[in-house]
């Protein structure tokens, strides 16, 4: 299968790949009896987003009307629910981030449905690194929401820098965030999602494409991540890995068409453990994908893996990858076919790869480390 073979897809997930097949109201818990619904748009009574957040308490229900607001930032510290009623809500902001983090900046626990953000950006000399969402905390589900035009489609790690919060993604979309610009201080940095450190972070039928310059798809610092029923494809941008670990953790990939664009500045498709390895129990199984490298490059692979930790490679369809390019580091492959229905010798290998032993801690989180003879 290529991408080709793929219908071509809209920038909001249609309501007929959501879960319960309804609307994404259907997917999250009842409030309970104290909660009120706050409207926003022109028939509401708040005219802005910002206004309606800002008069909630725990509990609510954020409504707004389908429609576009401009440049209608806010910060989210009260635990609600923003739901787009009558079709999508467009947030569009056409100047630099006057908060210069995100179009929401998150530090609850928050459910949104049904909104785009579009056009996040701040300037080099804040970091060129502007979020659609700017997440710093909490419990955040995302359901049948879209990020376009972003710098960073999502951003954040909680602001303790503990991995006690969790991210879930659900029917949502992601597509040319990044920054583009050659020598700017977001190229190569800024990802169409950066995941930090949270306790669980998990993506299910969601859409990933074409991040611009030179960042990853997706990349997350979680304890653990799970990636099942996504498209993640860069097409023909210079993204970078598909898949970015790069502090390891218990990551489950499974389900997934994924895709290596022939523009891509790096050869491996998913990388793992570049950055250290943090996390007790670390583990790995990439199973039952559609992986399709464009990659013509004699040294292109699926994995890089640079931890100790043996990768279960298990019943995947590899579409021009030999079994020599499934792995650079320990793996366990079994039961994977190329693009012909053609099995693929299993093959096992534990011998990390050379100098990977160095441990390199990228992040803020506390870490112990012993020296012996």
């Amino acid at each position: 299968m290529a991408l080709s073979d793929i219908p071509e897809l809209p920038l909001a997930v249609p309501a007929s790949l959501l879960t319960d097949g309804a609307s994404a109201a259907h997917l999250f818990a009842a409030a309970s009896n104290g909660s009120r619904i706050l409207t926003v748009g022109p028939d509401g009574v708040f005219k802005t987003i910002a206004d309606a957040i800002a008069a909630s308490r725990d509990g609510d229900i954020v409504q707004v009307q389908a429609g576009t607001y401009v440049n209608d930032t806010a910060d989210i510290t009260t635990n609600i629910t923003i739901e787009g009623t009558g079709g999508m809500v467009n947030l569009v902001e056409t100047r630099p981030l006057p908060n210069q983090k995100g179009i929401f900046i998150i530090d609850a626990s928050v459910t949104i449905a049904n909104i785009t953000f579009a056009g996040a950006q701040i300037s080099d000399n804040d970091g060129a690194n502007g979020a659609g969402i700017r997440y710093q905390g909490g419990d955040l589900t995302l359901i049948n929401d879209a990020f376009t035009g972003n710098q960073n489609g999502i951003m954040g790690t909680p602001v303790d820098n503990l991995p006690s919060n969790t991210i879930a993604i659900r029917n949502c979309s992601f597509a040319n965030n990044g920054d583009g610009t050659p020598g700017s201080a977001g190229y190569g940095r800024t990802h169409d999602l950066y995941i930090g450190s949270v306790s669980d972070f998990t993506m299910t039928n969601s859409v990933v494409l074409g991040v611009v310059g030179e960042g990853h798809e997706v990349k997350s610092r979680a304890v653990k991540t799970t990636l099942t029923g996504n498209v993640i494809s860069d097409m023909n941008t210079t993204a970078s890995y598909a898949i970015d670990l790069p502090n390891g953790g218990n990551a489950l990939i499974t389900g997934n068409f994924i895709e290596q664009g022939p523009n891509s500045p790096n050869h491996y498709i998913v990388d793992y453990g570049t950055e250290s390895l943090p996390y007790a129990g670390s583990k790995l199984a990439i199973g039952d994908n559609i992986i399709v490298n464009q990659d013509s490059s004699s040294g292109s692979k699926l994995l890089l893996n640079a931890s100790a930790v043996v990768a279960q490679i298990t019943g995947n369809v590899v579409v021009e990858l030999t079994v020599s390019q499934l792995s650079a580091g320990p793996l366990q492959a079994t039961g994977n076919t190329d693009g012909s229905g053609t099995a693929i010798a299993d093959v096992s290998n534990t011998q990390q790869l050379n100098g990977a032993t160095d441990v390199v801690f990228t992040d803020t989180l506390p870490h112990a480390l012993t020296l012996s003879d």
